[in-house]
């Protein structure tokens, strides 16, 4: 990462890339920052639900227990069971027919695996961006995310679909939607 970041200067000259420590001080301090700036700055909101995939018959007869008692309130809240290749067969026609930027319904990946690093080389004016944004904390300024939209949707995907590694026994599947920017609804419900 180092070699890819330059800071440019205001004439116009190049300064020296962080050095590594500099870097290792500066992302892991600021990576909360980047997300809240990101969220304060978001032009419609976002929806997320989840779901817990079964591996085994049981789980399809009775769902997974543990999930049921922790995330239905001990026996005091509903836990629902929805079939989620139903889900995944309609999300296209979702799209399609109501004003959404983004619909996504894919596996959490837990912990920082190759899935994840492959989901952010997909996503480069993610990583361009979240450079931009130490630039500006290293020169004390504020980046403006609101003309990043696509890469905006991408960073809101990608987050609410990692988790740390220690839940990976919950098989999570998440359902992420952002409902249209406003005045790119392209003749789609809005509601």
């Amino acid at each position: 990462m180092r070699k890819s970041f330059m800071a440019c200067e205001p004439r116009g000259s190049f300064k020296p890339a962080p050095s590594n420590s500099e870097l290792e001080r500066i992302i892991p301090s600021d990576a909360l920052s980047f997300h809240d700036a990101m969220v304060r700055a978001l032009p419609t909101p976002f929806h997320l639900t989840c779901f817990s995939k079964h591996v085994s018959p049981q789980n399809d007869a009775n769902g997974l227990l543990t999930l049921w008692r922790f995330y239905g309130g001990d026996g005091e809240g509903v836990a629902l069971g929805f079939n989620t290749r139903k889900l995944v067969a309609a999300t296209s026609s979702i799209q399609q027919s109501y004003a959404l930027s983004a619909l996504y319904l894919d596996d959490v990946r837990y912990g920082a695996d190759d899935g994840l690093r492959a989901r952010l080389a997909e996503a480069p004016g993610l990583v361009e961006m979240f450079l931009e944004f130490i630039e500006n904390v290293i020169h004390g300024r504020e980046l403006d995310f609101r003309t990043r939209g696509q890469e905006m949707i991408q960073f809101i995907v990608l987050a609410a679909c990692a988790k740390h590694a220690d839940f990976v026994d919950e098989r999570e599947i998440r359902l992420v939607a952002t409902p249209s920017f406003p005045g790119h609804e392209k003749g789609r419900n809005p509601r």
